[in-house]
């Protein structure tokens, strides 16, 4: 399905993520729990299913979600995915090396 450099830059994507978990652009530490509910809404899960994932109800959910969009000073879940997703990417590809130019081309 996907060869093996696309796994690859997938596989760094993630990891560059899972950084981001870690930190915030505020500074502020994230709690485990505030980490867990970020994994999920990144991977697309709705407030109502992360609840029935975490075993808690959908309005502490929506608490961690608002805490998690301040501390990344967001308003909602598109800049929340457009910011992660665009700071993971920018990171990554600061750590590539720019090909060599072949001779005679």
């Amino acid at each position: 399905m996907f060869n093996a450099t696309t796994r690859s830059s997938f596989s760094q994507l993630d990891h560059e993520l899972q950084e981001l978990l870690l930190e915030t652009p505020d500074g502020s530490p994230m709690r485990p729990r505030q980490r867990e509910v970020l994994h999920f809404l990144l991977n697309g899960l709705a407030e109502k299913q992360i609840a029935q994932v975490l075993g808690v109800q959908q309005c502490t959910i929506h608490i961690y979600v608002k805490q998690i969009y301040a501390k990344f000073g967001v308003e909602s879940r598109a800049e929340l995915l457009a910011d992660t997703y665009g700071a993971a990417l920018l990171k990554m590809t600061k750590t590539l090396q720019p090909r060599q130019k072949r001779n005679g081309g």
